[in-house]
């Protein structure tokens, strides 16, 4: 096992390639990849969301989710335009990571949901969170519509699109389990 305060050299097989830091330092929760590999997300307890660039090998994008809350989890976009970004508070906001700014949906109005957990379908078209009162909601990521809820005891604490698009599987606190959806196009319409 490899133990970082005595030792400096990674465990065999794996070669470091570097170590990044963001400006401010802070414990870091669920780090993600974009589906290309080209940007990785940083989210931290600061309530910060640093974006690093795998071409330029800098940080590109310091996004602050919420003043109030750390930042607990992201999910990309299939695109990798679009970050979800799930927030202590239950919170998930949108953020496009090309412009720098939150993303408005109808009238103008950001989006800001109540969420524990969150992940975009494999296509993009949706986008999945568990809520905080139990069970979960899909959303058209095109149309920024709700397309349906869920409703269920317990708190998701993960969930997961299969890689068709066509099945989602969520996680449960309590009680401890994992339920598996079918997503038919036709039926989510």
């Amino acid at each position: 096992m490899h133990d970082s305060k005595t030792s400096s050299k990674p465990p065999r097989g794996l070669t470091l390639r570097q170590t990044l830091k963001p400006a401010i330092p802070s414990p870091l929760t669920r780090i993600a990849w974009n589906r290309d590999g080209s940007r990785l997300a940083l989210p931290s307890r600061s309530g910060a969301v640093h974006i690093w660039s795998a071409q330029t090998n800098h940080f590109q994008l310091e996004i602050q989710s919420s003043a109030a809350a750390w930042a607990t989890a992201v999910a990309w976009s299939a695109k990798g335009d679009l970050i979800a970004i799930n927030t202590g508070d239950k919170r998930i906001r949108i953020w496009n990571v090309i412009r720098g700014n939150r993303v408005r949906i109808r009238n103008g109005n950001r989006l800001s949901l109540e969420g524990t957990t969150v992940d975009w379908s494999t296509d993009g078209n949706h986008l999945a969170f568990g809520q905080a009162t139990g069970g979960f909601t899909v959303w058209d990521a095109d149309r920024w519509v709700k397309l349906f809820d869920r409703v269920g005891k317990g708190e998701p604490s993960s969930l997961a699109w299969a890689p068709s698009g066509q099945q989602l599987a969520v996680a449960y606190r309590q009680p401890a389990r994992v339920n598996s959806f079918e997503t038919l196009p036709h039926r989510i319409y």
